[in-house]
């Protein structure tokens, strides 16, 4: 009986450090993205991680997918109905391609509740994203279990580290409908949307920023 719950506490304990390598192997390209496009870092690790087995179902191992998304491959190693990729990081970003084309969650890029990851997970099971019925919640219980909401929050991408202090212009100029907002240490295309209630799409084209880079100081129109 006790070596019954030793071999038990050894599969669990290794299991939670499988979780906890994967996460901080991918939780760069996961805020990278969500910082570009508002997927959340939360939603996009939980999903990896449940359909990947955290890196090391076969499909991710031969065919670099980690989201369970089916397609062609040219996998010599295995057949398999799911889509190939080159690399880890061409299926994370397959990944947001692939929700941007689902009228459930397509809508959900334009919106500030984009930040709730109850509401993807929910919107990407009503799509049809997983015939396990048990998905929202198994999906939704690996964000809380391994608290990944905190890396909804923590995503940033600046070139440099100084401290500085945030200023929001209340008062845009005669004629206009855009106020400044001083960027600081912290802030993210995707927070700073979501505290003046727009999109990231708006912010960056208000800004005609090419990537989700930012500097601390650097004044964007908001």
């Amino acid at each position: 009986m006790l070596s019954i719950l030793l071999v038990v506490l050894t599969f669990a304990s290794s299991m939670a450090q499988s979780s906890a390598q994967y996460i901080d192997q991918h939780k760069d390209l996961a805020q990278k993205l969500m910082n570009e496009h508002g997927v959340p870092a939360s939603v996009i690790l939980a999903v990896a991680m449940h359909e990947s087995a955290n890196g090391g179902s076969k499909i991710a191992k031969h065919l670099h997918n980690h989201f369970g998304i089916k397609g062609k491959n040219n996998s010599r190693k295995i057949r398999s109905a799911y889509k190939g990729y080159g690399s880890v990081r061409e299926s994370y970003n397959d990944f947001v391609a692939f929700l941007k084309k689902r009228s459930r969650t397509k809508p959900l890029f334009e919106s500030n509740r984009g930040s709730n990851s109850r509401l993807w997970v929910r919107n990407m099971a009503k799509s049809g994203y997983s015939e396990t019925g048990s998905w929202s919640k198994q999906i939704l219980a690996t964000i809380k279990r391994h608290n990944l909401t905190a890396f909804d929050q923590q995503g940033n991408t600046f070139d440099t580290q100084e401290d500085a202090t945030p200023r929001v212009a209340k008062k845009a100029q005669k004629g206009s409908s855009t106020a400044n907002y001083r960027v600081k240490s912290g802030d993210n295309l995707w927070t700073i949307a979501r505290k003046n209630n727009i999109s990231v799409n708006q912010l960056k084209s208000l800004n005609n920023l090419s990537s989700s880079k930012l500097s601390i100081g650097q004044k964007l129109k908001i």
